[in-house]
């Protein structure tokens, strides 16, 4: 988990590690993605497994998210992300 910051969007709550899609890109490359480029560790896709889909409303914003579930990678979890992320627990 890490702590939002400075985002504009929930800032201060936990979250897992998260983020849109790039253009062309499949919901599990960006997951895939995100846990590097936010947390540092790196992924095989053959090892997501998709738990949840969720659609919310959330601050006026509706949105439908994707979530995985993996235990095993490679790297150890760091913050990444200094100017958006605090608190990596």
């Amino acid at each position: 988990m890490i702590r939002r910051k400075a985002t504009g969007w929930m800032d201060g709550s936990l979250s897992i590690p998260a983020g849109g899609l790039d253009f062309g890109e499949t919901i599990a490359a960006a997951a895939i993605r995100e846990a590097y480029e936010e947390v540092g560790v790196r992924i095989n896709a053959q090892d997501l497994r998709h738990v949840h889909t969720l659609h919310s409303k959330t601050e006026g914003r509706t949105w439908l998210g994707q979530f995985f579930q993996t235990t095993t990678w490679e790297g150890t979890p760091e913050l990444r992300e200094l100017g958006k992320h605090t608190d990596l627990q």
